[in-house]
């Protein structure tokens, strides 16, 4: 497929799996392999999980001239990452960001805003001051040169996935059909969360969010669009104002 695409001019791929390196054997075996075709001016992007991140892999990834790595953080709170059962801990995702950009690779964080789940048979969600601290420590990682670029969501209840199964349990999906489904939307109703607060939290990632593309030299007509369309959506909810 790599040899077809570079045939056809493509000189960037995306290797959008969320499992790339859930077996590392498989995930170094594949990286040599492209390295093996000698296609010196074909550039990658991948997704990784940070457990599974070591120096033979990041040094694998520079041969084959990997520029940046995606990575699901989700939370910076344990007790989050726990209950979503994410099975990594800040600890990892913090030294894996590390890693990799010691070995020159840049580093997309993926937040997600008011994660939710069923503990011991009853509602627990994210809370407010968690969402605060996630905002506050991913601030600091970028000061301190461990992300370059990140992005923020609303978790979203999607049909099929657990997160479904509790939103429709504890009634906490919204009724108006207009605002399902965006990821920069409100999609559930926490009880005792203001969502007054909850956009004002949306603004601070969208403002975060900008500053990295803006830092990393990423601003084009793709950003402006993705930007304006982030903007539209807070403007018109009525929680801001």
């Amino acid at each position: 497929e790599i040899k077809y695409l570079y045939g056809r001019g493509i000189r960037e791929l995306y290797i959008r799996a969320d499992e790339f390196n859930s077996r590392l054997d498989w995930t170094l075996e594949v990286c040599r392999a492209i390295r093996a075709l000698g296609l010196k001016d074909l550039y990658f992007q991948c997704n990784l999980r940070v457990d599974s991140i070591t120096e033979e892999l990041a040094l694998e990834l520079r041969a084959i001239n990997c520029w940046l790595i995606h990575i699901g953080i989700e939370s910076m709170n344990q007790r989050v990452l726990d209950g979503i059962r994410k099975k990594i801990t800040v600890e990892q995702v913090v030294s894996a960001c590390r890693l990799l950009k010691r070995n020159g690779l840049r580093v997309y964080g993926f937040m997600m805003f008011y994660n939710a789940w069923e503990e011991n048979g009853r509602l627990a969600f994210e809370t407010p001051d968690e969402v605060d601290e996630t905002i506050r420590r991913a601030v600091r990682m970028r000061r301190d040169g461990l992300l370059d670029y990140m992005s923020w969501q609303f978790a979203t209840p999607y049909p099929g996935a657990d997160l479904y199964r509790v939103a429709v349990k504890y009634d906490l999906l919204e009724k108006d059909p207009k605002r399902s489904g965006q990821v920069w939307d409100l999609n559930m109703a926490l009880p005792g969360v203001s969502k007054r607060r909850m956009s004002r939290q949306r603004m601070k990632g969208l403002m975060l969010q900008s500053y990295c593309y803006w830092r990393g030299g990423n601003i084009n007509w793709r950003f402006w669009h993705n930007a304006l369309v982030k903007i539209g959506y807070i403007i018109k909810s009525p929680f801001v104002r």
